[in-house]
């Protein structure tokens, strides 16, 4: 990836940071003190809240996609994309909250994906190959 795409992740860490000070200087009990002690059954709570926030929003994403069943007829011809859009950030938000009060940063966010990416794409390699051996056994 290059300099300036990481530049954008740490951007967005950077403005969710702001964004939680910002919050925790009107509302402390709203935004706990980070880094959390996942250990900690408080910080725990805390944790879980806002990861489920952010399932939250992508749930509410999910409920505008209306066309995913195959039995059914839905007059659906466009989807508000801008509302679609709007609340899967709302999501990325609370997932950036989350890596942030767990001490997370955002090189470590991207390694690990970068590692998850590699581990997912040998298991398809694995896959593919394995398709590709049952096709010839006859």
């Amino acid at each position: 990836m290059s300099d300036k795409k990481l530049d954008k992740l740490k951007n967005l860490f950077m403005m969710q940071e702001r964004l939680m000070k910002h919050l925790r200087s009107v509302d402390p009990v709203e935004v706990p003190e980070w880094p959390i002690d996942l250990a900690d059954r408080k910080s725990q709570r805390a944790c879980r809240d806002f990861a489920l926030r952010a399932t939250e929003e992508l749930f509410e994403a999910i409920l505008m996609l209306k066309r995913w069943k195959g039995h059914r007829v839905i007059d659906q011809a466009e989807i508000d994309r801008q509302a679609f859009t709007e609340e899967i950030v709302d999501s990325l938000h609370y997932i950036i909250e989350v890596m942030i009060l767990t001490g997370v940063s955002e090189d470590q966010l991207y390694d690990a994906f970068v590692k998850k990416h590699e581990i997912n794409m040998q298991r398809i390699d694995r896959l593919k190959h394995e398709k590709e051996k049952s096709s010839h056994v006859c």
